[in-house]
């Protein structure tokens, strides 16, 4: 039987293929594991912008609870108030929740007549609630010129919700600012533990006037 020989220079020239396609092969995993590389680099991108939107999300819940992303301020709804009764002094301003949406319920008075109108925080409509005449001794400017409203200086609620929650810490509720005497202030209802804190504050200067806890 005859032997087949293979010449040396083709032996040469398979050797240079073979080895050519194991360097191939090489590069091809090397750069696929490269690639893999990047990919996850990518998804970790995502996943980290993914946490930060969530925590982004929750930031502005958090704020929400506190009244700083209110749509309409305080300044807005009073606005809204003194366009509809211009001749009018605002005697109080409650914020609170009502059937699950949070309201400005503002009251005023004239000479003669108590005026007490909601504004929701949200879109600012605007709805009368009550209208009722003064009483003999509150008409022709008494209860006006005693309960109205010092608006000078008055902090921002924000501030006011830090100071609160400095002396309770818990869930802001409801907001009430009165006057009583000469003195302007903000009564804040913080929810904790199944209690109900109630803050007063100056509302000029910031100052703690009492802290009472409700069982």
């Amino acid at each position: 039987m005859k032997k087949k020989m293979i010449p040396i220079g083709a032996i040469c020239i398979l050797g240079i293929i073979l080895t050519g396609c194991t360097t191939n092969k090489a590069n091809l995993e090397s750069n696929s594991k490269q690639g893999s590389g990047i990919s996850t680099s990518n998804n970790q991108s995502i996943e980290e912008n993914n946490a930060s939107s969530s925590s982004n999300s929750k930031a502005v819940t958090n704020a929400t609870s506190s009244s700083e992303d209110f749509a309409i301020s305080l300044a807005d709804a009073i606005t809204i108030y003194q366009k509809q009764y211009p001749d009018t002094d605002i005697t109080s301003i409650d914020i609170n929740d009502k059937f699950g949406t949070y309201f400005y319920e503002i009251t005023g008075v004239d000479d003669n007549t108590e005026y007490e109108v909601d504004v929701n925080v949200t879109n600012g409509e605007f709805r009368l609630d009550r209208e009722e005449a003064l009483d003999n001794d509150e008409k022709e400017g008494v209860k006006r010129s005693q309960s109205k409203i010092n608006f000078d200086n008055l902090l921002p609620l924000s501030e006011i919700n830090t100071i609160a929650l400095k002396e309770a810490d818990g869930t802001i509720k409801e907001w009430s600012l009165e006057k009583e005497l000469s003195t302007t202030y903000w009564e804040v209802t913080v929810s904790k533990d199944h209690q109900e804190i109630n803050v007063s504050i100056d509302a000029q200067s910031g100052n703690v006037l009492e802290t009472e806890v409700d069982d």
